[in-house]
Formats: structure tokens, C-alpha cells, sequence
């Protein structure tokens, strides 16, 4: 819906006796969609173009217009009362000469309503203005034959004044112009009979008085010296200096003419002062600018307290044309120059030897060098300081002795040197030497690829490498880092690639927290870290049984292993995180496992072990008092055994003697 059809154009222009002309013309039409449809009710913008003495010739005046259109897709507004585009060649739709040539109008309309960029519009159509703008100009200046009384102005009122109006004059009281003396008339007939000819631009009186001196009063601030050219005395008149127009002064050899001069000498010809005055311009009777006696020159001021003081809100523009123009002054001095050609600026100084930095040669394109024989000869390059040299396109130096050779390159401060592209040299003695190498400080060296250097005396020589400190260097090692602390001028260097060293005699600390209460910590001279355990930093205690972890460690396999990324003969023992995790639920995840953990598991169990270890001694004691029983139980056996077997055998022996005895009685008995 790009296209429209404008189907109706009306124009108006109405000129009536003793009114002001409307400087304007109705345009009326209907807007329609490319598919026909009635744009309705749809805010719409228009923007329209008066061009003569063609369709293609001069675009006069150009202005926009944001309108609604009705239910029927009808829309209005009047030409020459819209907004200006500032893009013709009239200032006002009024300065438009109708009577000069055909004039034509070109249409383009923006749906949209938002009075877009040129994009938004499409051109719609194009006319020959007729007859009806042409009234305009009719009315303006086109009717010779009608002669108009000042009674036919409506803004005009000589009839409610007493006759005679002779040498009255039209002033306007705030609402009519009506007629009133000339006390500050432009001729001279009033001034013969008062005085107030002192205000008169022409000197009629001061021609025909009857004493025509050539110091007559009235004639010093005429603008036609009529008097001054046509009296005797007009060769030594002392006031026909002061005519805009003097006859004589036009005849004068010592004339000066403002549509232009030719035999002109700058010994004798000149526009100036030969007094102790200053030389002032004015426009609208303000002074504008000031050249003083002694030689500076104010714009905006009357009192310039340099060679050029300007005073203003509207800034200095300097324009040129890159690549042409007259070539800057070379060599040493004191100087400030814009360099169109090579749309460069330079400000400062120039030693005289060397005295070539601002010579062209040494001016890169669009530059700028400021200070003190700076230069900055790469293009798009800025230097300023002290004998800094810029000389990568894109570069910057500043300070002292600074230079930014490389592409892109920075540096400041004092004998900085960044000569790798794209690097960063800042402080004193500061080298970055490789592309993108940062290098900041004290005598700070970055010669790497990307590497950065920082503090004093470190130097990051390895690719994509960190050196911060004192005394510190990555060693050529790439991707690594080094911290050295302040005790020692003893270099700490990297011994590997991608490795991690720092130097810190007074103890490492981590802190995890934003209140630095809650990390680990490496002491001064220590092999191992501190964990924080400290009760005021927790919470949420709970007992836990040690038994039970006792019984839970039976379940965990503890095998000694290597990581995947070291050696294989580099061995470690221990549980796996997720045996670990799932037996307990200690820690952040199932894939590592907290030393603070591992040694409250560990003296968990130990606890645990030490009720048991107690437990077991105690019944060891039991054992061993049972065992003194016993071995108490059976020495008392053993001499109970020896009695009952040395009673035995007495018992036996009397047995045996008892036995004998009887045996003997028998014998005896028998023999009887």
C-alpha cells in the first residue's frame, strides 16, 4: 500500500481592494491505497515541491504537511502555510515570484502519518500551476493600471486628520498609520525651519541657504552631500568624509568604492585608520569584530587581550579540501597550523635541530601533534607531550620521549616504547614490543603475543603470559603466570608452559566471601593450607554418629589410583567423590571431595574408634584380671593335683603296707 490517487486539487488565491492577499493556496484531494481503497480517517503526511521554470528545473520551495483524512478519504491544507524543508532556493513561500516563469508542483504522500525520511514518500503527481497562484502575484506587483490611494490600505487612516497634511508624514500610533510631523525627517525641506537637521540624510537646506559655507552645521551628517559637491568650498569641506553617497567623494582620487577598486596600491590604498584608534566593524549597529591599535584583533569583544580573542557561542570552523591547498610552513618555531591537504593539526613547538617533525613529509593524514617537537607521521596518529613519536597509523603517543610505532599502538608517559601492533606501553620505561602486549609500570617489558606486564622490572616474555610484581618474569614460558611479591630483587620465574607461580613471602589468602571472613589461607613459610573453622563462622550443628560412619567406611573401597592428566607413576590413594558423596552427602557434588570433610570423617571414626579402643581395654582388663584367676585357679590346682597325688600315694603305700601285714597274719595263721 505504497501508492496513492489523489483524485481532486482545488487552489484559491482571493485578492480583494483594501486587503491583504492570503499567501497561501487550498489544496484539497482524496487518498486512495494502490488497490483503490479509500485511506479514511488515517493520519497521513505530505510533502510538496514548487520547482520553475520546468518540472525538473529549480525546487523554489519545499514544505510538509500532517493531515487527517475524513470517512471518504478526504484531506485538505493550505500550500505556503506548511513546514519548511529548507531545501529550495526562496526563504519564504512569500519571496516566490509567480510572475518570473511557469511554475509546477510536484506531490509526494507517507501513509504513515510520521512525516518520515525522503524514503517514507511516494511521489504521487505533478501540475502546471494556471491562473489562480498567479493572483498572487497579480496583487502584489502586477496591476499597473490601478492607482491606489494610502485611504484604500486598511491599516491607513488620512481622513479623521485636519487638513493641511503638507509635510506630514505616515507613523504608526501601535494600530493605524496616520499622519505627524517629521521632527527626524530623511529630507531637508523641514529642516529650514527647525532643528532637527542634524538628523537629515540629505542636505537640500544646507544646498540652497544663502550662506553656503563649507561648515555649514547640517551638512556633516548628510547622506548626499549635494551642498559639499556644488559650493565653492566643497574641496575643503571637513565634513564630506562623513557621505555615503558624496559626489565628490566618487570623484575623489582618494575614493573607495564598494563594488570594487582596481590600481589599488597597499601603501596608499587601504581600509583602516592613520590615527591612534582602533579599526571597528559593525553590523546592526553592534560592533562585531576589532582590530586594535596595537595590532589584535577581537571578534565579539572590544578589548581582545591576544592576537585573535574571540568571544562567541557559536564556536570556529576551519573547512577544506583534502588533498589540495598550500603546503605549511617547515622548519623550527613556535606555530600553529591546520593542514587541510592532509586535514592535520599541529600546535606547539619545533626545536631547531632536528627541526623536520612538522614538515609534510613527517604530517600523517588526518593526525594531530601538539606540545613540543612531537610528531605524528602514521595516518589517523595523534602525538603530544615531549619528542613523542606517533608513527603507526592509528597510533598514539604522549609524554616524554614516547614513541607508538606499531599499528594501533599506545603510549605514554616517559620513554614508553609500544612497537607491536595493536600494544599498549604505559609508565616509565615501559616496552610492549609483540602484538597486543600490554606492558604498564616501572621498566616493564611484554615481548610476547598478547602477554601483559605490570608493577616494576617484569617481564612477560611468553605468549598469552601474566607478570605482575616485583621482579617477576613468565621465563619465555607460554600461557603462563608469575606474581612476585616486594622482598626480594631475585627474579621468580616460570619454569614450564601454562603454569601458575607466585611469590608471596607474607602468605597467601583466598577469600570467598564479599567480607573476606570465609576462605583459606597459605601462612608465611608454611607447606600447607588453613581452612577456615572458626564456630562464629558456622551454623546448623549436628551430632553425628560415629558408628555409623564407622559402618558406612567398611562400604567405601579405598584404592590408590592416578589422575588421567598426570603420569601414570604418579600415584594417589583414596575413596572416589561419589562413594564419598553417597555415603555421607558431605560436600558441593559427588565429583570432589573437601579436606575439611575428609578430616571430619576422619575424625569422626577415630573418635569412634577410641570409644571401641576403650571399650576393648576395659574388658582387656577383665581378661587379664580372669586370666590372673586363672592362672591363680590353676597353680592351686596344680599343688591341689600334688597333694592329691602325694595323698594317693601314701594312701596307696598304707594300702599296700595294710595288705602286707594281713598277708603276713594269713601266713602266720596257716603255720599254726
Amino acid at each position: 500500500k505504497n501508492c496513492f490517487l489523489v483524485l481532486m486539487l482545488t487552489v484559491a488565491a482571493i485578492i480583494s481592494k483594501a486587503q491583504t492577499v492570503p499567501q497561501g493556496i487550498t489544496y484539497q484531494g482524496i487518498a486512495r491505497y494502490s488497490t483503490n481503497a479509500i485511506i479514511a480517517n488515517h493520519a497521513i503526511s505530505v510533502k510538496l515541491g514548487i520547482y520553475a521554470p520546468t518540472v525538473s528545473g529549480t525546487l523554489e520551495w519545499e514544505e510538509t504537511h500532517t493531515v487527517t483524512t475524513n470517512q471518504l478519504g478526504l484531506f485538505y491544507f493550505i500550500i505556503g502555510q506548511g513546514t519548511s524543508t529548507s531545501q529550495g532556493s526562496q526563504t519564504s513561500f512569500s519571496a516566490i515570484s509567480w510572475g518570473a516563469a511557469n511554475h509546477y508542483i510536484k506531490i509526494a504522500l507517507d501513509s504513515t502519518g510520521t512525516n518520515g525520511s525522503s524514503s517514507a514518500y511516494v511521489d504521487i503527481d505533478t501540475m502546471q500551476f494556471w491562473s489562480v497562484p498567479y493572483a498572487l502575484y497579480s496583487a502584489a506587483s502586477g496591476q499597473t493600471n490601478q492607482q491606489i490611494r494610502l485611504n484604500d490600505l486598511i491599516d491607513v487612516d488620512t481622513t479623521s486628520y485636519t487638513p493641511p497634511l503638507t509635510g506630514k508624514v505616515l507613523k504608526y500610533n501601535g494600530s493605524l498609520w496616520v499622519p505627524a510631523n517629521d521632527n527626524n525627517s530623511d529630507t531637508a525641506l523641514y529642516a529650514a525651519t527647525s532643528g532637527h537637521s542634524n538628523t537629515s540624510d540629505t542636505a537640500t537646506y544646507a544646498l540652497n541657504v544663502l550662506s553656503t559655507v563649507d561648515t555649514i552645521y547640517f551638512a556633516h551628517q548628510s547622506d548626499t552631500a549635494v551642498f559639499a559637491y556644488n559650493t565653492n568650498y566643497s574641496n575643503n569641506s571637513n565634513h564630506s568624509n562623513y557621505c555615503d553617497t558624496a559626489t565628490y567623494a566618487l570623484n575623489s582620487v582618494n575614493a573607495w568604492n564598494l563594488m570594487g577598486n582596481s590600481g589599488t596600491n597597499a601603501t596608499n590604498n587601504f581600509i583602516g585608520t592613520i590615527d591612534n584608534q582602533d579599526f571597528v566593524m559593525k553590523t546592526n549597529n553592534t560592533e562585531r569584530m576589532r582590530l586594535t591599535t596595537g595590532g589584535r584583533v577581537g571578534i565579539g569583544t572590544a578589548t581582545p587581550t591576544a592576537s585573535l580573542h574571540i568571544i562567541g557561542n557559536d564556536g570556529i570552523i576551519a573547512e577544506g579540501t583534502f588533498g589540495t591547498g598550500a603546503t605549511p610552513p617547515t622548519g623550527a618555531g613556535t606555530r600553529m597550523f591546520w593542514y587541510p591537504a592532509k586535514g592535520a593539526f599541529r600546535a606547539g613547538g619545533i626545536p631547531i635541530n632536528p627541526s623536520s617533525a612538522w614538515d609534510p613529509v613527517n604530517i600523517g593524514n588526518y593526525s594531530f601533534a601538539g606540545c613540543y617537537d612531537t610528531k605524528a607521521s602514521g595516518a589517523y596518529s595523534t602525538a603530544f607531550g615531549s619528542g613523542s613519536t606517533a608513527a603507526g597509523d592509528y597510533s598514539i603517543a604522549a609524554g616524554d620521549r614516547c614513541n607508538g610505532n606499531g599499528i594501533g599502538s599506545v603510549a605514554m608517559g616517559s620513554v614508553c616504547n609500544a612497537t607491536g601492533g595493536y600494544s599498549v606501553a604505559m609508565g616509565r620505561g615501559a616496552v610492549a614490543s609483540d602484538s597486543s602486549a600490554v606492558a604498564m609500570g616501572y621498566h616493564n617489558t611484554a615481548s610476547g603475543k598478547y602477554s601483559l606486564a605490570f608493577g616494576n622490572e617484569t617481564v612477560a616474555s611468553g605468549d598469552n603470559s601474566v607478570a605482575m610484581g616485583f621482579w617477576g618474569s613468565t621465563n619465555g614460558k607460554k600461557g603462563s603466570f608469575v606474581f612476585a611479591d616486594n622482598s626480594s630483587t631475585a627474579v621468580t620465574n616460570d619454569t614450564t608452559n601454562n603454569q601458575f607461580v607466585v611469590r608471596a613471602t607474607g602468605g597467601v589468602i583466598f577469600w570467598t566471601n564479599i567480607g573476606m571472613n570465609t576462605g583459606v589461607s597459605l601462612p608465611a613459610g608454611s607447606g600447607t593450607w588453613n581452612t577456615l573453622s572458626d564456630r562464629k563462622r558456622k551454623a546448623h550443628f549436628k551430632k553425628e554418629d560415629g558408628n555409623e560412619v564407622l559402618n558406612k567406611l567398611k562400604g567405601i573401597d579405598i584404592t590408590s589410583w592416578n589422575y588421567k592428566t598426570q603420569a601414570t607413576s604418579i600415584r594417589h590413594i583414596g575413596p572416589m567423590a561419589q562413594d564419598f558423596y553417597a555415603a555421607f552427602h558431605f560436600g558441593e557434588s559427588d565429583t570432589t571431595i573437601t579436606s575439611v570433610d575428609v578430616g571430619g570423617i576422619s575424625l569422626l571414626a577415630i573418635q569412634a574408634l577410641t570409644e571401641k579402643t576403650n571399650e576393648l581395654k576395659v574388658k582387656a582388663d577383665e581378661v587379664e584380671k580372669l586370666k590372673a584367676q586363672v592362672e591363680e585357679l590353676t597353680l592351686q590346682n596344680k599343688q591341689l593335683e600334688k597333694r592329691i597325688s602325694f595323698m594317693e600315694k601314701k594312701l596307696d603305700f598304707k594300702i599296700a603296707s595294710t595288705n602286707n601285714y594281713n598277708q603276713q597274719e594269713v601266713l602266720i595263721t596257716a603255720k599254726k
